[in-house]
């Protein structure tokens, strides 16, 4: 009885707030077909029955693993063993099936929502438990609703990738229309917007859906990027139970640091309150930083996609960091490739970019920058000048299942993007690698040659198979055998012959 009394006075007040749009929400005020509401009746928010909010508010903490420091380098210590649960009630995990439908579906909308579950990171024995942890599916064309039966009970063949956000607060029903926090207290709900794990607010998971035999690839190729000065997210492999009241399912997934202003701030904490954008292949075009519209450049919303995604400083930046740098970009038509070098130095920084260029040829990646004008992230910082930063690796090194590009035959200065046909290029590219197809796009020779020789560098580093299986071996989780490339992939020994052997020395 006594739950039942603390309950009723919680729903005659959330009943009495208004239900309206938040100002916060996200859209794009120049895009001119904004997002719009789903046309749903508002339900009343509340608290599920049963749910104890003391014990939703308060987290289970092991001071042996409560440093920032410490959870962060043993969650991406490849020889850590790390177990991640998500465990659900079956109300929320139906609705996380119902509210990640892909593009094209009512629900499409609300694919961004987070859904509560308790979430348990163990690494090497130590346990921290996260109550009401934010999760939602991930990516735009990996989703898989079927992966659960409507009965909570997960379905064979069917995966998906997710995102957790440890700072998710629940208390507004843009952010959730059908399970709301109402807060008891101020500082905790202060407290729980701050909520990090390893200083991270949010962090990515993967599995293995290109079936890559060693599950290794992408760690590889982000570890190598690191390692010459590229920002790159840390990334593992850690053992993931989902579970729903009435089934569970254990299997390896990949996880991974989130790009996002944490990262930002980590790198260069100095220098941290820039415009972080996300550059994507959208069905508004490419991010081949050719050109820009309102259609184009903005916030993420409801119904709206831009190409070049601002993730921060989303309510306050007029969007012209990205506009100069494709304008002078673009603008620079007819000059000599020296005339441009001296330009875009001013707003560049070359050679992040060359080392970026030369890693994502070396590394065969049909998905990026160079070949689908997709998956990379730009930062320009205050003091700054332009940082390429890479994303969504999963297809390299030979992996080809399930979208056959093959890049190991792809030459170091060729002006082919991967499966185009044409000569399609970036601006930026012909500029500085390439070389255009006219004489209004010549190559600046310096740089090419300096991106010619990182690709030499890199290749004769990194494309060495006894290096990738002394890598592979260091993963707690991983199978430690990279004989077989996997389904329709290639071995990294075939990918890394092949693709030496088009380096004109």
């Amino acid at each position: 009885m006594k739950k039942v009394l603390l309950l009723f006075p919680l729903i005659l007040c959330l009943a009495s707030c208004s239900l309206g749009k938040s100002s916060s929400d996200k859209t794009n005020p120049d895009d001119p077909t904004p997002a719009d509401p789903s046309g749903d009746d508002p339900v009343d928010p509340i608290v599920p029955p049963g749910e104890d909010i003391a014990e939703r508010e308060n987290d289970i903490i092991d001071p042996n693993l409560n440093n920032k420091n410490d959870q962060f380098n043993l969650l991406f210590d490849y020889s850590s063993k790390i177990e991640i649960e998500l465990d659900f009630k079956n109300y929320s995990l139906l609705k996380f099936k119902e509210y990640s439908e892909g593009e094209g579906n009512d629900n499409f909308i609300k694919n961004e929502m987070y859904h509560p579950c308790t979430g348990k990171i163990t690494i090497n024995g130590v346990t921290n438990t996260y109550y009401e942890l934010g999760v939602r599916m991930k990516g735009n064309t990996s989703r898989d609703t079927d992966f659960v039966d409507n009965n909570g009970r997960f379905v064979d063949g069917h995966y998906c990738h997710f995102k957790l956000n440890f700072a998710q607060t629940f208390d507004n029903v843009n952010d959730n229309d059908y399970y709301v926090n109402p807060w008891r207290e101020s500082t905790k709900k202060d407290a729980r917007k701050d909520r990090k794990f390893g200083g991270m607010k949010k962090i990515d998971l993967k599995w293995n859906r290109n079936e890559d035999e060693s599950f290794t690839k992408e760690n590889y190729v982000l570890d190598a990027f690191r390692n010459e000065g590229v920002l790159a997210q840390h990334s593992n492999l850690v053992q993931l139970t989902i579970k729903s009241e009435n089934d569970s399912r254990t299997m390896v997934y990949q996880v991974l640091e989130a790009v996002d202003k944490q990262l930002i701030k980590k790198s260069y904490s100095s220098d941290s309150s820039g415009d972080l954008y996300k550059c994507c292949y959208t069905d508004r075009g490419k991010a081949d930083l050719k050109d820009y519209d309102n259609r184009k450049i903005g916030v993420e919303g409801q119904r709206y996609r831009p190409v070049y995604n601002l993730k921060t400083n989303e309510s306050t930046s007029d969007f012209s960091s990205m506009k100069n740098f494709i304008d002078v970009i673009n603008g620079s038509r007819g000059k000599s490739g020296s005339e441009f070098r001296t330009i875009i130095s001013e707003y560049l920084d070359i050679d992040n970019f060359l080392k970026f260029s030369a890693l994502s040829w070396v590394f065969g990646l049909p998905d990026d920058f160079r070949n689908n004008f997709n998956n990379y992230y730009i930062y320009f910082g205050s003091e700054t000048k332009a940082l390429f930063i890479p994303y969504d690796n999963d297809r390299c090194l030979g992996i080809r299942n399930g979208w056959d590009k093959d890049c190991k035959n792809q030459y170091w200065s060729s002006k082919y993007a991967i499966g185009a046909g044409t000569d399609e290029q970036s601006p930026l590219n012909f500029r500085l690698i390439t070389g255009g197809s006219t004489s209004s796009w010549p190559v600046d020779t310096v740089s090419q040659e300096t991106y010619h020789q990182y690709c030499i560098e890199y290749a004769n580093k990194y494309l060495v198979t006894s290096k990738f299986q002394e890598f592979t071996n260091r993963f707690y989780y991983s199978s430690k055998s990279i004989s077989d490339g996997g389904n329709n992939n290639d071995s990294f020994e075939v990918y890394a012959s092949a693709k030496k052997s088009t380096l004109d020395y």
